[in-house]
């Protein structure tokens, strides 16, 4: 098999994907101040869409013949970038972990779920109000 002597579609198509990487990440930045994600999954969803798309051709490419630098530079670019967003992610994913912690901390939720588990006597309106 033979890969393409104009690499010139491979590059768009790693161009593509540097931008959509670029569109998460700052989409996950801009979720920061406000309190929406959704641009944020969005993005990571068109981040999905584009890299299945172009994932197979890239993989046909790279596999057949030796890429130019050029090339080869676009995808460790992309690697990188992907790499960074994964991070951003995570910290994001953690921030929110430990803002929850704060607003309920575990002893607190641990303690309504007793109180929940016990009922409130007999059993009418309002008996399982604070059960989990």
């Amino acid at each position: 098999m033979t890969g393409p002597s104009d690499w010139s579609d491979v590059s768009h198509q790693l161009t593509a994907l540097q931008a959509a990487v670029a569109a998460a990440q700052q989409a996950a930045l801009d979720s920061i101040g406000s309190s929406d994600a959704d641009a944020f999954l969005q993005q990571l969803s068109a981040l999905a869409d584009t890299l299945a798309t172009a994932q197979p051709a890239l993989a046909r490419a790279l596999t057949a013949e030796r890429p130019p630098g050029e090339v080869i530079a676009q995808v460790r670019q992309v690697g990188a970038a992907i790499e960074q967003l994964l991070t951003l992610n995570t910290r994001l994913s953690a921030q929110a972990q430990r803002a929850l912690a704060v607003l309920f901390p575990q002893d607190q939720v641990k303690a309504y779920s007793r109180l929940g588990g016990k009922g409130l006597g007999t059993g009418g309106p309002g008996s399982g109000y604070l059960k989990a």
